[in-house]
């Protein structure tokens, strides 16, 4: 067996090694400047919020018609069989007696399955 064989069938056990021991797949999607990433264990759903964009300080969501602020994580009970959906903003806090400024909304969801 040549030098770069072993070495591809080594990359690919290693691969397959990572794939069975690796946790639920995540949901990720970004819009509008706003990325959310989604696993559950069947009874938690856990939400992490990013972005790229500069300045941000915090994240508005809104959920099952409450609004909530977040630092970029959060949860909710999974609903087996269930597209759960939440909106995101991204933010930038105001000044002194100044508001927010934010993204619009990006609208995701998650589904357990």
């Amino acid at each position: 067996m040549t030098r770069s064989a072993a070495l591809a069938l080594t990359v690919l056990a290693l691969s397959a090694a990572a794939t069975l021991t690796a946790g639920p797949a995540a949901a990720k999607a970004c819009t509008n400047g706003v990325c959310a990433s989604s696993t559950d264990d069947g009874r938690t759903v856990n939400v992490y919020l990013s972005t790229q964009l500069i300045g941000v300080t915090h994240y508005n969501v809104r959920r099952n018609g409450n609004q909530f602020e977040s630092k970029g994580f959060f949860n909710f009970q999974a609903r087996k069989g269930f597209k759960q959906s939440y909106h995101v903003q991204a933010c930038r806090r105001g000044g002194f007696l100044q508001k927010s400024t934010c993204t619009p909304w990006a609208n995701f969801h998650h589904t357990t399955d």
